[in-house]
């Protein structure tokens, strides 16, 4: 049986127990159809959709086969193609969908390290702006006390100025004094010589005597008196002189201070210009990486919008690839 028939089957699907079976049914008069490969001319492949009846004799017994068969090369060829384009597809949208979730999960990370970023960043921000406020502070102290130490300065210098006028005044007196004692000693020796004469004079010089004795005494104390002043002029012209000369090294001493209190005020000034341009690009800063942030958000929301999609494509290839398959069957 069969032997016409077995020159169209590949050899190997003649000698399986599939082709046994396929002729037993027939044998035993059972209907067979469906799809069945068979091999035409050069052994060209050949797709068939075929139906084989077993015909019956007057014995009821199968006596012959009536096959009715139609190629259908061309619907296999395109339902082959599908399949292909489908798994390829399916494949493919695995592969996107793999790539879509690892994106998202990158930009998630991201997202995440661009949140400690900003956080960082604010953190930073707020350190800067404790420095850029306590720098306005301290530029304002300095600047106080270098106003301060100006006037310092203006007071030593007046100070200074009065010790030189006081030096000044108490020469002048000295000077006055001076003459004051060689006026008291003109005095005590014209008073003496008048006393001389006097007592040449006799009873009529006594009274003349007296006088100029008292005139004496005054002359003597005018003197003593004189060389106490002198005394005490020279004592505050000394001191006076001390006090310049400590004034004046105050003088010096508050000089290098204004000088160095107004480099200071300086420096604070600078840092205070700089702690300001430090807190304004820490904002920039800060207002990128939440753009930044914000941005990752959008791409991991999109990228788990296509890893979605493309997950439901990679369905609908498969539900493709199996609606060829129970097509095909």
């Amino acid at each position: 049986k069969g032997k016409h028939h077995r020159m169209f089957c590949d050899p190997a699907y003649v000698a399986s127990p599939e082709y046994q079976a396929f002729w037993q049914r027939l044998g035993r008069g059972e209907f067979d159809a469906g799809r069945y490969k068979r091999f035409g001319y050069r052994g060209k492949a050949v797709w068939i959709q075929a139906t084989y009846n077993p015909i019956f004799d007057m014995n009821n017994k199968p006596f012959k086969v009536v096959k009715f068969a139609t190629n259908i090369s061309p619907q296999i060829a395109l339902e082959e193609e599908v399949t292909k384009i489908a798994i390829n597809f399916a494949t493919k949208s695995k592969e996107i969908s793999s790539q879509a979730k690892a994106v998202a999960s990158g930009t998630q990370s991201l997202g995440a390290t661009a949140e400690e970023m900003s956080a960082s960043v604010e953190e930073l921000s707020a350190s800067i702006d404790s420095i850029a406020q306590n720098a306005k502070s301290a530029d304002s102290i300095a600047k106080k006390t270098q106003s301060e130490a100006d006037q310092g300065s203006q007071a030593i210098a007046k100070s200074i100025e009065a010790m030189d006028l006081i030096n000044k005044s108490s020469e002048e007196i000295s000077e006055i004094v001076k003459v004051i004692s060689e006026i008291a000693s003109q005095t005590n020796l014209l008073a003496f010589n008048a006393a001389i004469e006097a007592a040449r004079a006799g009873d009529h010089g006594l009274g003349f005597s007296v006088v100029a004795d008292e005139v004496r005494k005054l002359a003597e104390n005018s003197s003593k008196a004189t060389k106490e002043i002198s005394k005490l002029i020279h004592e505050s012209v000394k001191r006076a002189s001390q006090g310049s000369e400590i004034s004046k090294e105050a003088a010096n001493s508050f000089k290098k201070i204004v000088e160095g209190v107004a480099k200071t005020t300086q420096s604070i000034t600078e840092i205070s210009v700089a702690a300001q341009e430090q807190q304004t690009a820490a904002k920039d800063v800060a207002q990128a990486i939440q753009q930044v942030a914000d941005a990752t958000e959008k791409s991991a929301i999109a990228s788990e919008a296509i890893a979605q999609a493309t997950t439901e494509l990679a369905s609908g290839a498969d539900q493709l690839k199996l609606a060829v398959q129970k097509f095909a069957n």
